[in-house]
């Protein structure tokens, strides 16, 4: 099975160290690393080449459909855990979309809404500097949109807007592309 073949036992009776109830032969179709697909009969010597080939198709496509499932969960667990971290991390963090220049707010965690005093909702599909960048650094703000558009990150002192008023930030733009 390691190698991936199937077997075909056509008459288990020759097999003592078992019991096999009523199955008299069985075909076996490994699955990768998910298991083995296991066809029995009452009958003995009950598969032909027909079967095999049908079982051995059934048995790929088995296969296939697990290792997808697997993938699949796989990603829905790697989304799960960046959006805990997300969710978590302590200090005040968006994410954001260039668009026409602008900073187009996605998404922001709940230390943002604390710290800055707007909820996500009321954010998202907005531009972000027109919630917490000064007046006196729109120009700023603009250049470090069109650094970001471009690929560059940053990692910088800022001044921005908060909920108890102007208060310097260590900014970390990390640019990235999910597509």
């Amino acid at each position: 099975f390691r190698e991936g073949e199937p077997r075909v036992e056509a008459d288990l009776s020759t097999y003592d160290d078992f019991d096999r109830g009523d199955v008299a032969s069985g075909a076996y179709f490994p699955l990768g690393d998910h298991g083995v697909l296991i066809i029995a009969s009452t009958q003995s010597d009950a598969f032909d080449e027909r079967d095999i080939q049908l079982a051995t198709i059934l048995a790929a496509n088995a296969e296939a459909a697990l290792d997808r499932a697997a993938k699949e969960e796989a990603l829905r667990q790697e989304r799960d855990d960046l959006q805990a971290l997300f969710e978590n991390i302590p200090d005040p963090t968006v994410e954001t979309v260039i668009r026409e220049g602008e900073a187009v707010v996605q998404r922001a965690n709940p230390a943002f809404e604390d710290v800055f005093g707007y909820g996500e909702a009321a954010m998202v599909g907005e531009n972000l500097d027109d919630f917490i960048v000064p007046s006196e650094s729109k120009t700023e703000a603009v250049q470090y949109n069109e650094r970001i558009r471009e690929g560059e990150g940053f990692h910088g002192e800022v001044r921005r807007l908060t909920d108890d008023g102007l208060r310097d930030f260590i900014l970390h733009v990390v640019p990235h592309d999910i597509s």
